[in-house]
C-alpha cells in the first residue's frame, strides 16, 4: 500500500508545484477513496492538503500575500518528505502530512488577510 500511497503523494507535490489546481482537486476525491477503502484514516490529511492547496492557488490575494511563500515551500517540503519517508519510515511520513495540515490551520488567517 505505501508504495501506491507514495507515489499518490509525490503527484500531489508534483501538482501543488505547478499550481494545478483542477488536479488537485482530483486528487484530493482520489485520496479520499482511497483512504475510505484501504481503511486508512491517516490518508484523510493528505484529502486536507489537496484541497486546502486548491483552494489558496484559487485565490489572488492569498498568492500576492508576503507569507505564501515560505508558507508554500514548507507544505512542497512537507508533502514530499512525506512521500520518501512513507516505505521506510510510515509512522513519520503520516506525521509529515498532519504537521502539513497542522501548518495549513494556522497560517489561513494570515495569509488570506490584507
Amino acid at each position: 500500500m505505501e508504495k501506491d500511497v507514495a507515489g499518490k503523494l509525490g503527484e500531489l507535490a508534483e501538482a501543488c508545484r505547478k499550481k494545478r489546481i483542477s488536479e488537485l482537486k482530483e486528487m484530493g476525491e482520489d485520496l479520499a477513496e482511497e483512504a475510505f477503502l484501504k481503511n486508512e484514516p491517516r490518508l484523510l490529511d493528505s484529502v486536507i492538503v489537496a484541497y486546502a492547496a486548491a483552494k489558496f492557488l484559487e485565490k489572488p490575494d492569498v498568492l500576492r500575500s508576503p507569507a505564501w511563500k515560505p508558507f508554500f515551500a514548507e507544505l512542497l517540503e512537507k508533502i514530499e518528505g512525506s512521500a520518501k519517508a512513507l516505505d521506510n519510515e510510515p509512522e513519520y511520513a503520516y506525521e509529515l502530512l498532519h504537521a502539513a495540515v497542522e501548518s495549513i490551520r494556522r497560517c489561513r488567517p494570515s495569509t488570506t488577510r490584507r
